[in-house]
């Protein structure tokens, strides 16, 4: 089964598991109170135009996705999938 996780440390999400990069960050997005993309790229130490990056290439660093579940008490499957527990 293709789980999407690559070695490198970069999840590629894809439309085969059900999951998007644009929709990994939407959901983001929403955890921290409705950001625009520039502030949550700023909240993940990266810029705005990074993001786009991933949402093009439909990739997302696990570092950035560490980062964020320990920052916030939101459930990182909830994040990655939209389903399931909203917090830990």
């Amino acid at each position: 089964m293709e789980t999407g996780w690559e070695p490198e440390g970069v999840h590629q999400p894809n439309k085969k598991i059900g999951i998007m990069a644009i929709d990994v960050l939407t959901r983001m997005r929403e955890a921290i109170g409705g950001a625009r993309m520039k502030e949550l790229g700023a909240w993940l130490g990266v810029n705005q135009s990074a993001l786009s990056d991933r949402i093009r290439r439909n990739t997302m660093p696990i570092r950035r996705l560490r980062l964020f579940e320990a920052g916030t008490r939101h459930n990182p499957f909830g994040i990655l999938t939209g389903k399931g527990k909203k917090y830990r």
